[in-house]
């Protein structure tokens, strides 16, 4: 007997709005807002991609009530110019444009 795949997993292997979506809304649950708000904003850009305008209505309606929950934080750039300056989110570094 084989053991069951998470949902995270079955989202990689299988890409889904709707595994999407309920990973979202476990994620929600979970307290885990920003991770949720990019899941829902992905699912409301796939679902109305795809149609789904019920699904993707729904995944807006959420992720609009997490916005004043997400957490912020606002870097001032005082000189884009620096040598050598670079500024990396979750091991993704942010192209000058972003900032």
């Amino acid at each position: 007997m084989t053991a069951p795949i998470s949902a995270v997993e079955s989202q990689r292997l299988d890409p889904q709005i709707g595994t999407l979506l309920n990973l979202a809304l476990c994620h929600e649950r979970e307290r885990r807002v920003a991770t949720a708000w990019v899941e829902l904003t992905q699912v409301e850009t796939l679902a109305a991609r795809a149609g789904q305008t019920e699904r993707a209505a729904f995944a807006a309606d959420r992720a609009k009530a997490l916005e004043r929950e997400l957490p912020r934080l606002t870097l001032v750039v005082r000189d884009p110019a620096a040598a050598g300056l670079r500024i990396e989110l979750d091991a993704t570094t942010l192209g000058s444009d972003a900032w």
